[in-house]
């Protein structure tokens, strides 16, 4: 037996009781049964010791890598930190892969199965998907186009714009693949335009009900037209679409999944966490207009912001429909040499409160593609509840919070809500033992309390 503090603490325990206990496995004993006693009862469990083992060690690696490659972050390369931190789990924790293991318990529909829904439909919408080509290799743009002909809704066309790409392979490699299936559609710009241009000139062929948006080496789910019609014959009004999404590396492995959450206003003003894969109806981008070539690098961003404020229905879908391709030519590249397009990214959001009458200052976080939006037009009258707090700490509390209209009322814990009640300004705030640490955190809640953000 030991002592154990933690325990001790946690439960008043007496030092004296040494809660802890360390129990020693002989070396080659792989299962023995661990008989647990108290007073009336008795339990035993088998135990593997090889399991159990393998279970602590990922777990303690893990933690430790996580740990190690946050601290490391803050010094210097945040995506070279992660590509670290990645290899140091696949090299020490084996190849043990969860992701993997959650792909076999999740995706499990046949394309068999989708037949007689598909066939149920009501709306079975042409899907225009649109992708800008420039230069890429041909195996990857390839893939891209067998993950559209291999998709199980069959009504869509591929647009495909090359951006007067220099590499002589492209012309011919997209002459073919548009004869092959009248599905695709192509055509050579004059001269390049970068990616917003080459996605509307993408846009200017296509003649689908609705349109879809992907990069010309990146991959689309088999399921995903699929899904998407699904969303759109089970609510009519959708007019955007998005989905979840994972990577794929140049052996087809996925991983890095991104679980989204449903439609935020107010997150997607702090970043642009929809991405791919995204459809519209053709209306809805006809309303609010194609890609904006001055907001390149965050093109996306800056259209995503302008067609959810006129779209009558966002719908999330919370299935990985979209891989975006991870290549070794990009994986060591330093964000930072991309500062532009983190910086179209801050000027997408200033062009969204512009429009919505929003005044605010628009910064860029330390961690690139977010941002923080600092509200110049609101300052409500606050009422601060403290409960559970001294009077010197209340006093504490008033000389510390910067901020131009509040008021500090103490309270007892169970009069809080009385209190509140009787209050006339206009947000209250409540206190229960807390105290800030900061000066401008009042401001920092009022914030996130505008009327159009909560």
């Amino acid at each position: 037996r030991n002592t154990r503090v933690d325990l001790e603490k946690t439960y008043g325990l007496d030092p004296s009781d040494q809660a802890g206990f360390t129990i020693v496995i002989p070396q080659g004993v792989q299962n023995f049964d661990l008989m647990c006693q108290a007073p009336g009862t008795t339990m035993t469990r088998h135990i593997n010791v090889q399991r159990l083992m393998s279970r602590f060690r990922m777990q303690y690696i893990s933690t430790r890598v996580h740990r190690l490659m946050f601290y490391a972050a803050h010094l210097g390369n945040r995506e070279a930190m992660k590509d670290l931190r990645d290899a140091v789990r696949r090299r020490v924790v084996g190849e043990t892969d969860f992701y993997d293991s959650w792909i076999q318990r999740h995706e499990t529909m046949t394309q068999q199965e989708a037949e007689p829904v598909i066939a149920a439909f009501s709306k079975t919408p042409l899907i225009s998907v649109v992708t800008p080509v420039y230069n890429v290799d041909e195996v990857w743009l390839r893939k891209c186009v067998e993950s559209m002909q291999n998709q199980w809704y069959t009504n869509w066309e591929l647009c495909l714009a090359d951006d007067h790409s220099p590499s002589a392979h492209v012309k011919p490699l997209l002459e073919e693949l548009a004869a092959s299936d009248s599905r695709i559609k192509i055509v050579f710009r004059d001269s390049n335009g970068r990616i917003a241009a080459a996605t509307n000139s993408a846009i200017e062929l296509a003649t689908g009900d609705y349109v879809g948006f992907m990069d010309n080496d990146d991959e689309l789910a088999p399921q995903a037209l699929f899904e998407v019609v699904r969303a759109l014959n089970d609510q009519p009004d959708t007019d955007f679409v998005y989905s979840d999404e994972d990577k794929i590396n140049e052996q087809g492995k996925r991983f890095d999944p991104f679980f989204k959450p449903n439609y935020s206003p107010n997150l997607l003003l702090g970043h642009n966490y929809i991405t791919h894969f995204v459809v519209v109806s053709r209306a809805l981008l006809d309303k609010v207009g194609a890609l904006r070539s001055e907001y390149d690098g965050s093109q996306d961003y800056d259209f995503v912001l302008r067609a959810t404020e006129q779209a009558h229905h966002v719908h999330h879908i919370p299935q990985m429909l979209y891989h975006w391709r991870t290549l070794a030519s990009s994986v060591a590249g330093d964000p930072r040499s991309k500062m532009y397009a983190y910086e179209a990214g801050r000027k997408a959001i200033e062009a969204a409160l512009e429009r919505r009458g929003i005044a605010g200052d628009v910064r860029m976080l330390d961690n690139l593609g977010t941002y923080k939006i600092d509200y110049a037009d609101y300052t409500p009258t606050v009422a601060v509840v403290a409960s559970s707090l001294a009077d010197a700490q209340v006093k504490q509390l008033r000389e510390m919070t910067d901020y131009p209209s509040f008021t500090v009322i103490a309270a007892a814990a169970d009069s809080v809500n009385d209190v509140a009640k009787r209050r006339s300004e206009d947000v209250i705030v409540l206190l229960n033992g807390m105290k800030p640490t900061d000066g401008t955190w009042l401001r920092e809640m009022v914030n996130y309390a505008r009327p159009s953000s909560v």
